[in-house]
């Protein structure tokens, strides 16, 4: 049985903590470094509370955490994504905006028309490293941007930080503002962040050890640098009301082990403790992390059934705990890369209603018509729309984009007749459908062709039914993310895939893959599996020569041998009375 006084002490240390941050509030820049779990939600809700005369911006990168912070705050505050904010002050400014995530496409497509010297295919890099606006290639893609009326997410960004320092910009009139997940941000963030922070209140949180974005050149020495400036008072919440103790413990092994192999050498010392009065029943219910081994990766889908069936059979009150009004989370979160993930899904989908999954690509750059559609029911002139389709159904896609070299031209002025009576009777069509959800399909198939049709009646079907869908609350909730998906999730049962060598870290580890497995384990409120497995389908390739075997992970090595409970080694021979 757990001390009771130790858990006293607990509970009055984490008051104090948030008691100290609430009574520091007026101090102009303040940083809460803080692990996974510890409550920085909360206190967001505290620091709201305590200010509601205030006109107060929260800012993170994570769709999910805007969605998640919309819904305790309310209107007490402006909870918005940065691309949303970065998008809410452009349309101010420019009257209507659209942010189109594969505009870089588009315009990569236009540069290898119009001038072949311009290089799009690292534009990202340019604008996060912040690159001068009379860079050859930085003019070529704002001007086209512009000609669309368009940006992508990284360009908004850099168009409004040069406003800011240009002395164009215009903020938003807010007294406090407060980011999260810091260690996410990239040079280009950080700078615009460091314009807000001249002018206002400033909070930012973040937890150096979580810094899992790897494409995106965002960076944790930016939350690291912000640490140790000495304008920043610092703060901390210790207390991890999410996670066990053995996963607690285990990742502060973990971090031990990693810094003395010389990772996470930089890192901001914090400390990070199992909350027991939340978290003694389930501390003393799993006290180890399961580590299998899988013949093959397409038995894994077998054994997380197996462990679900007992979840149902003998652990009701974690699949209740799940669905608890206000505090929702999956009863299973299955994380790993998109391959695996896959296969579990196809599997679990026979038996379980309840599945959501994050499994698709982060960078899709294939175009849709639905978004051309879209954005011509709003406006028919709309050079965007007619781009989309133009790239993906005209013959004369060259000689009509050199056209458009002056940018002088709507593209609607220069395309076949045809071809924008077709589309434009497509539009009608569509917008008839959004308002009493029939629709004539003949002429969508014969103009688009299955293929495109198929998929935008799929879009179409989708939003429809989006509401219509109710959760089975006597059931096991199920979810499936990617590592980087799983950023701002938390889940009752996890299973972590991809827990061999050559994936996870992979030919090199770095501080991001230990970050990876760190924020992996950290989304674990019950139990915790991880899962390794020999083979993906077989032991010999489709020409019969035998593959060699995969080894276990090297993270797996690093979990305390105590905190560790190894299953050994399955095959289907093990799930044949499923």
């Amino acid at each position: 049985m757990i001390n009771e006084e130790i858990k006293q002490k607990q509970e009055e240390e984490r008051i104090a903590c948030l008691e100290e941050i609430i009574n520091n509030l007026d101090h102009p820049k303040k940083i809460i470094v803080a692990g996974p779990g510890t409550g920085k939600t909360f206190t967001f809700g505290s620091i709201i509370n305590d200010r509601k005369d205030k006109k107060i911006l929260v800012l993170t990168f994570i769709n999910k955490l805007v969605n998640e912070m919309k819904d305790k705050f309310g209107d007490k505050a402006d909870v918005r994504t940065f691309h949303s904010y970065c998008k809410k002050l452009l349309h101010k400014r420019n009257k209507h905006v659209d942010i189109f995530p594969r505009l870089n496409s588009i315009i990569r497509e236009d540069a290898e028309i119009l001038d072949k010297n311009i290089d799009i295919k690292n534009i990202d890099k340019k604008f996060q490293g912040l690159a001068e606006e009379t860079d050859k290639d930085i003019k070529f893609y704002l001007e086209r941007g512009d000609y669309y009326n368009s940006f992508s997410f990284t360009d908004s960004i850099y168009r409004l930080y040069n406003l800011l320092v240009s002395g164009e910009g215009d903020l938003g009139e807010y007294d406090y503002v407060i980011v999260d997940e810091f260690q996410d941000f990239n040079l280009l963030e950080v700078s615009l962040l460091e314009e807000i922070e001249k002018s206002c209140n400033f909070l930012i949180a973040g937890d150096d050890d979580q810094a899992v974005y790897d494409t995106r050149y965002s960076d944790r020495k930016y939350i690291i640098d912000k640490y140790n400036d000495p304008n920043f008072k610092n703060f901390e919440l210790p207390f991890c009301g999410r996670c066990t103790y053995v996963i607690v413990e285990t990742i502060r092994e973990i971090i031990k082990k990693a810094k003395s192999l010389g990772f996470l050498d930089d890192r901001i010392e914090k400390r990070y403790e199992c909350y027991l009065p939340d978290k003694c029943r389930d501390s003393e219910t799993y006290r180890k992390i399961d580590h299998v081994t899988m013949q093959t990766a397409v038995t894994i889908p077998k054994y997380i059934h197996k462990e679900i069936k007992d979840i149902v059979a003998n652990h009701q009150e974690d699949i209740d705990d799940s669905h608890k009004e206000g505090s929702e989370y999956p009863t299973v979160l299955v994380i790993g890369s998109g391959h695996y993930l896959k296969i579990v899904e196809d599997y679990l989908k026979k038996y379980y209603k309840n599945i959501n999954s994050v499994t698709g690509s982060e960078n899709n750059n294939t175009l849709n018509p639905l978004d051309a559609y879209n954005l011509l029911i709003e406006d028919k002139n709309s050079n965007l729309g007619w781009r989309i389709l133009i790239e993906i159904f005209s013959d004369s896609k060259e000689s009509i984009i050199e056209k458009t070299k002056d940018m002088e031209e709507d593209l609607v002025n220069l395309i076949e007749n045809d071809f924008k009576e077709n589309h434009l009777k497509a539009v009608d069509i569509l917008k008839e459908y959004k308002k009493d959800n029939s629709i004539d399909t003949s002429f969508i198939r014969d103009l688009l062709g299955e293929d495109f049709a198929n998929e935008i009646l799929v879009e179409l079907e989708k939003d429809e039914e989006k509401d219509k869908v109710e959760i089975d609350k006597s059931e096991p909730s199920i979810y499936l993310a990617t590592f980087q998906g799983a950023k701002g999730l938390s889940g009752g049962h996890i299973f972590i895939l991809n827990m061999n060598d050559d994936e996870l870290p992979g030919k090199k580890c770095t501080n991001v893959k230990v970050s990876q497995f760190l924020v992996a384990l950290t989304r674990t409120r019950k139990k915790c599996h991880l899962i390794s497995n020999y083979w993906f389908r077989g032991a010999v390739d489709k020409k019969g020569v035998f593959l060699e075997k995969k080894k276990n992970s090297r993270f797996v090595e690093w979990v305390p041998k105590k905190y560790l409970n190894n299953r050994g080694n399955m095959g289907s021979k093990d799930f044949k009375k499923l």
